[in-house]
């Protein structure tokens, strides 16, 4: 397995905008609590608001964002549509007003909508706005330039700009996916075990930039393992490939339609792999921290431990591998489909093992570690 099974060596972090970014989004923590309060409050206040005004004409604000015309407005996420998208805004002076705030965002992109937050009974600004912009990707660059880095208000300390609450999930995006990084990574099941990097990149540059393309192969025999991962430049180019493929064809020598969705971010909680250790004598009063293993036929695990691909374990036509983020994912040579899923094949394994475990424990007497 080559150095690039790793599939975050080319990760968004190494992007230097992203790591300004990264190391910035930290800053202030207590008041960004305070503010995310502000972000569902004002959400909702904002909906009771629009609902009274039913019988009003609708604003050019208030307009479908399906069927704004943008002109020959040149997005960056070309060629995929724009994906409108709500921020957040906190840190904002109570003299500052809709039309005030309006073309500080206007510089990185089309506007679609300002909302100042007030209080639904006495109507006090709250300190705090909503911004509707016509694109993600003009969004997080919004978001990179502003966020921790302008200030209107010395007293108040510099704005505080993200993804409003709700816009991820109504997206479809990974509730853990960075604002404000503009790549997104996607992963690709129920491949022919013959595809080639080439194939892969021209069945997705017709909805975007495709940065990388990567394919989980099996050491022992050069083969894909049903899967890959491809980075595209933008989100909305991977919301664009997502809707018009996943599901949507099956491939020669597949058994099921090609699957497209978000990768896991690597901030995710991976699932832990049970593992047993023999007991120790005399163990130490503390555990030195294990080298990391950094040969490219093994999956580094930080701290804990490395996997092995070029050995899976298989039960029946199931074998099991991870990925470079360290989660587990099964491949059934039979039928040549790749999942997340475990099989029952390998529950029926895990409950097996935890049972033999469990009366060893209690007849030799012996302690067992479990991780």
């Amino acid at each position: 397995m080559d150095d690039h099974e790793n599939i975050d060596i080319n990760d968004n972090s190494s992007d230097a905008n992203t790591a300004n970014y990264n190391q910035d989004k930290n800053e202030n923590t207590s008041e960004v609590n305070d503010y995310s309060k502000e972000d569902i409050e004002g959400d909702e206040n904002l909906k009771s608001s629009k609902g009274k005004q039913e019988n009003n004409t609708k604003s050019s604000s208030d307009k479908d964002e399906n069927t704004i015309d943008y002109g020959n407005h040149d997005f960056p996420c070309n060629p995929a549509p724009p994906v409108p998208i709500k921020l957040f805004i906190g840190r904002v002076p109570k003299n500052i007003e809709e039309d005030q705030l309006r073309p500080i965002f206007e510089e990185y992109g089309i506007v679609n909508e300002v909302v100042i937050i007030r209080d639904k009974i006495t109507n006090v600004h709250k300190s705090s706005a909503f911004v509707k912009m016509a694109s993600i990707s003009e969004a997080d660059n919004a978001i990179r330039l502003l966020n921790n880095q302008k200030t209107l208000d010395a007293q108040l300390g510099s704005l505080q700009v993200k993804y409003a609450s709700g816009e991820l999930n109504k997206l479809g995006f990974p509730q853990n996916i960075e604002s404000g990084v503009d790549q997104a990574k996607l992963f690709i099941g129920s491949l022919p075990k013959n595809i080639t990097e080439d194939n892969i990149k021209e069945m997705f540059s017709p909805y975007g930039t495709v940065e990388e393309v990567f394919i989980m192969k099996d050491n022992s025999t050069g083969l894909g393992k049903g899967c890959s991962f491809v980075k595209f430049s933008y989100k909305e180019q991977a919301l664009y490939a997502i809707k018009s493929l996943n599901g949507k064809k099956t491939l020669e020598g597949c058994t099921r339609p090609v699957e497209v969705r978000f990768a896991e971010p690597k901030s995710s909680k991976q699932p832990q792999i049970p593992l047993t250790l023999q007991p120790m004598q005399n163990p130490p009063h503390a555990m030195a921290p294990q080298p990391s293993i950094s040969s490219p036929n093994n999956i580094n695990f930080g701290n804990n431990f490395s996997v092995n691909n070029n050995y899976p374990r298989q039960v029946g036509p199931w074998k099991e591998y991870y990925s470079g983020e360290g989660r587990p994912y099964y491949y059934n040579e039979q039928t040549n489909t790749t999942q997340w899923e475990m099989p029952k094949e390998f529950e029926t394994l895990f409950m097996n093992n935890s049972a033999n475990m469990h009366n060893l424990s209690e007849s030799s007497g012996k302690k067992i570690y479990t991780y």
